[in-house]
């Protein structure tokens, strides 16, 4: 439904292999090596456990040009639980972001972005990461 929902409201409408959106698996990107100046994550890699998480940024590495840019939008330690509704959501710490980012990436920017939900009842904290990739990290 996401990707569905990127397809009809991405600007400009019909820029053919300007945009591409797909669902595939974090932990086996379909794509060749180097290929990406940019990958963004919004709240992905949140959805899986350390060690997933792990793969997943290797792949992410590996798609990634040399000097490409990783920004990743990820749960917070410090979020209350009411704002994940029952949804399994992993909050990373500061040592998490360091263990996960560093081994494979230039970190530029790590930022901290809180809002509420739920009308004030729940409030959300995430990082804002910025990296980028370093020399040797697509293997």
């Amino acid at each position: 439904a996401a990707v569905d929902r990127c397809k009809a409201t991405s600007w400009p409408p019909s820029t053919p292999g300007m945009v591409n959106f797909r669902v595939a698996d974090m932990a086996a990107l379909p794509y060749a090596i180097n290929e990406f100046d940019l990958v963004v994550d919004v709240a992905s890699l949140q959805c899986l456990d350390h060690e997933n998480a792990k793969i997943a940024i290797l792949e992410v590495a590996r798609v990634l040009k040399p000097g490409g840019r990783f920004f990743s939008y990820t749960s917070r330690d410090g979020t209350s639980p009411e704002a994940h509704r029952g949804m399994f959501t992993r909050s990373m710490t500061r040592r998490d972001v360091d263990d996960l980012y560093g081994a494979f990436f230039d970190v530029r920017t790590i930022d901290i972005a809180t809002h509420s939900d739920n009308n004030g009842a729940a409030f959300v904290k995430h990082w804002i990461i910025v990296a980028l990739k370093t020399a040797g990290s697509d293997r």
